[in-house]
Order: structure tokens, then C-alpha cells, then sequence
């Protein structure tokens, strides 16, 4: 019986593996460096009516991932161990 759940999770980790592109990863480790603060960004928020930027951020910083359809937030890392979190 145990032969058989090695099996099944040999099986499972396979497809699982076989089925991530080179862009996939590369895209996930990028997002991932990007949250942890590792990756310089550029960001930038444009009001497609008037047609104005609104903000510009440039600097270390992390999307958030929990933003509702009203707010977006970002946070930047500003020094050793300071931050900056803006709302828009």
C-alpha cells in the first residue's frame, strides 16, 4: 500500500512539473523578489479620462495582493528598515 501513495505522489509532482514553462517560472520569481522588496520598480498610476498621471513611484516596492476594485496600495522600502505605504 505504501508503494502505491509513493507512486500516486511521483505521478502528481510530475505533471505538476512538466507542465511550467521557462516563462512561468521566471515570471513567479520575479513576483516573488518583487514582494520581498529585492527588485527596483517603477509604478505608475494614469487617469485614462483626463489623461494625467496621477502618481509616479520609483524604488523597491511591493503591489498589494489583497486590492479591491476601489483601492490600490503600494508599499516601498525606504530605508534599512522604514516604510512607506501609499493608497490610491
Amino acid at each position: 500500500m505504501k508503494t502505491f501513495w509513493v507512486t500516486i505522489i511521483v505521478l502528481v509532482a510530475v505533471l505538476l512539473i512538466a507542465g511550467c514553462t521557462d516563462a512561468d517560472v521566471a515570471s513567479y520569481n520575479l513576483s516573488k523578489a518583487a514582494d520581498q522588496f529585492e527588485i527596483t520598480r517603477r509604478i505608475v498610476f494614469y487617469n485614462g479620462i483626463t489623461g494625467e498621471y496621477m502618481l509616479s513611484i520609483e524604488g523597491l516596492c511591493s503591489l498589494g495582493n489583497d486590492d479591491t476594485t476601489d483601492v490600490r496600495t503600494v508599499t516601498c522600502k525606504t530605508g534599512n528598515e522604514s516604510y512607506k505605504k501609499h493608497y490610491l
